[in-house]
């Protein structure tokens, strides 16, 4: 079904025109030139103006798209697709195809390419992403009915739902995690076919890594719990976490996880809900360093943070007081609770200090989401939240939180005769007792104490 559209006025007046340029110099060398997938799918839904992710379907071969432009990468040109860079766009270009047999449900046994667009779309996984859109002649070609799964927000297999999933063991997940980017519902006869045993076996053969990507792409959605929701109740997590799932979650743990905005304190609210070993899971998972560094502190701040919530111990006259935000109130504060706190800090300074920004932005939204009920206690909590976050960014910058914040170092230890082990004993030491007075960190404080 070919429909009159035209994407000027979806789109900026600079991407238009480029776009115009790149399907110019397909048409004017003889070749068609389709944009597809989800840059058409997210324009008909009118998500954004600017797109990142662009994608065209053309007649013309890989080698014959590299003569038309003159910086072209051969990303994955032996299964038809290269990527062109032109005017800082970075465009992905697939020939078109026909379908094939799928042994490894990944990629396809062998490359047919096809003659009419037609064919290369009646290969793709969903209705909403098998829509092409030809600039010149302002024409949008929708032979599976999207624009009608658009409007009803459903995602729906092309064709028969199990093989489209045996042909790659992926799509089932992606089905997933546009629940949760896109906010639709999978279409029944489509969720029914995921649970199928073949489908089954077919999605277990992806790549970890695959599965991740899909994985932290939904925890970037608005309604992350969508897709969650799903991969529990298809069962798809267990296919790759095993036994260190729970069976169910209440609806009050998904809807606190769709309140929090950054994608790793939501894989860390995840990760804390389920008691996951961190580093059990992250190796399953093949998450970086970094990023385990960084759910560990986001997991531990959350520990800390409802054992010791900040203004337990505040009488009404303490939290009157806090009015004139005057961080001297916090001294009220148990010792102990202090130090926690500071220990806190002192992993986060040694170990994701340059992330250290990004990580308070979010232990803000963190702060202020995860409201206390403060009971009869008369005074605007957001107000009390605001100053306990203003002193835990105070203390980061400006007190002794790690050994290498001491006025005194190993050699200065060595002076006193301390040699071997009793150095770095000696430097802990020396840093509970800082952590707790601050301004004791003096070299001749700190020597005087240390003296036998």
């Amino acid at each position: 079904m070919k429909i009159p559209y035209s994407i000027q006025d979806k789109v900026s007046y600079e991407l238009f025109n480029i776009l115009q340029e790149i399907s110019y110099r397909f048409e004017k060398n003889g070749y068609e030139c389709y944009f597809v997938g989800g840059f058409i799918r997210d324009l008909l839904l009118e998500r954004k103006k600017n797109f990142e992710d662009i994608d065209i379907s053309t007649n013309a071969r890989p080698e014959e798209v590299m003569k038309l432009f003159p910086k072209v990468i051969p990303t994955g040109i032996k299964h038809g697709t290269v990527t062109i860079l032109y005017k800082g766009l970075t465009i992905e270009c697939t020939t078109y195809r026909k379908e094939s047999q799928y042994s490894d449900h990944r990629r396809p046994d062998k490359i047919e390419y096809s003659k009419t667009i037609y064919e290369d779309l009646s290969r793709r996984d969903f209705t909403i992403n098998a829509l092409a859109y030809n600039i010149k002649k302002q024409e949008l070609i929708d032979e599976f009915n999207g624009i009608e799964d658009l409007k009803n927000r459903l995602i729906r297999s092309i064709g028969n739902p199990k093989d489209r999933f045996l042909e790659d063991g992926l799509r089932p997940i992606r089905a997933c995690r546009f629940m949760a980017t896109l906010e639709f519902e999978i279409e029944q006869n489509t969720k029914n076919a995921i649970l199928d045993k073949d489908v089954r076996v077919a999605i277990q053969s992806i790549s970890i890594e695959r599965f991740t990507e899909e994985l932290k792409k939904g925890f970037k959605a608005k309604k992350t719990s969508l897709m969650l929701k799903s991969l529990y109740e298809l069962k798809i997590l267990h296919l790759f976490l095993e036994n260190d799932l729970y069976e169910k979650i209440p609806e009050d743990f998904y809807y606190y996880l769709d309140c929090l905005l950054n994608e790793n304190l939501k894989m860390s609210y995840w990760f804390w809900y389920q008691k996951f070993d961190l580093k059990k899971i992250s190796k399953k998972l093949k998450f970086s360093n970094k990023l385990m560094k960084i759910i560990e502190i986001y997991i531990l701040y959350i520990n800390i943070y409802l054992e010791y919530h900040p203004f337990n111990q505040f009488d009404d006259k303490d939290l009157q007081n806090l009015k004139n935000k005057n961080l001297d109130i916090l001294k009220k504060y148990q010792k102990e609770l202090l130090i926690i706190y500071k220990k806190f800090l002192g992993k986060l300074k040694k170990e994701l200090f340059a992330e250290k920004e990004e990580i308070f932005k979010n232990l803000s939204l963190f702060i202020k989401q995860n409201y206390y009920n403060l009971k009869e206690k008369k005074i605007d909590e957001l107000e009390l939240l605001n100053l306990f976050y203003d002193w835990l960014r105070y203390v980061i910058n400006n007190e002794p939180l790690i050994t290498t914040d001491l006025a005194i170092n190993g050699d200065d230890i060595k002076t006193l005769g301390f040699t071997g082990k009793e150095i770095g004993l000696k430097l802990n030491e020396v840093l509970e007792y800082v952590l707790e007075y601050p301004e004791h960190n003096s070299k001749k404080i700190l020597l005087e104490k240390l003296k036998p």
